[in-house]
């Protein structure tokens, strides 16, 4: 039976783009017609998971269900959501979808347990207020990692930096000041790794000097795994 992939995407734009890019580029193929099937749902106005997790704006569950169906009714075999914060409401979307989710976060916390093996390391986590104070990836990661997340001060450069990818506005300025923050943990020999834990913070990673670190890229993790689900080989293999 062929393997549809059905993509939720929209939160944000860029992010779906480069998860799309990511997932064709990484597919060992021999011609054209070896490549997935995908259908993506890019829908920009569903709203903002940050707000809907603090209380402060409208939640945004219903519209990820209606637009998981719409993949479903279009025959999707399973779908994937290029959005950490939306994996907030996972338990939820899951019982009234009927179609397997990849879990971004859990995908990528089983390939960091499996690349440290009996070690612990030193993770700073960039994602946006809703992820971080939620701790979808303390919870996934639980003992297996050190998890440390920027103050108040930094969370706010993070994410407006986040938002200003979302608005096609990141420059120089916003990379030097994400760069700054990077630098400020690894000088102090405080982390071995960076999550990229908001889809819109990889986008960065060809913009910053990462010598010396490891720069986890979920985006990548999760294209990686739908690549697999669908029986297909990746290119590296």
């Amino acid at each position: 039976m062929k393997i549809v992939l059905g993509v939720l995407g929209g939160m944000g734009p860029a992010a779906t783009i480069d998860f799309f890019d990511k997932m064709v580029s990484n597919t060992s193929v021999d011609k054209e017609e070896d490549h997935i099937h995908v259908i993506i749902n890019n829908n920009p106005q569903i709203p903002s998971r940050v707000k809907g997790i603090s209380g402060a704006g409208e939640s945004p569950l219903p519209f990820i269900i209606e637009g998981i169906r719409l993949l479903e009714l279009v025959g999707a075999s399973f779908v994937v959501m290029p959005c950490n914060t939306a994996h907030y409401w996972y338990d939820q979307i899951t019982e009234q979808v009927n179609v397997p989710v990849l879990h971004i976060i859990k995908e990528t916390a089983r390939e960091i347990k499996d690349a440290a093996g009996t070690t612990v390391p030193k993770v700073l986590l960039l994602a946006t207020e809703g992820t971080v104070k939620a701790g979808l990836y303390k919870k996934e990661l639980d003992k297996r990692a050190v998890i440390l997340t920027p103050n108040q001060r930094e969370q706010r450069v993070v994410d407006n930096t986040i938002e200003r990818i979302k608005r096609g506005l990141c420059d120089t300025s916003d990379y030097k000041l994400i760069q700054d923050l990077i630098e400020h943990y690894k000088e102090n020999n405080m982390i071995d790794m960076i999550i990229g834990g908001c889809t819109e913070i990889p986008l960065m990673y060809p913009h910053l000097d990462l010598t010396g670190i490891n720069a986890v890229d979920p985006t990548l993790i999760l294209a990686r795994a739908a690549i697999k689900k669908c029986g297909k080989k990746l290119k590296s293999q």
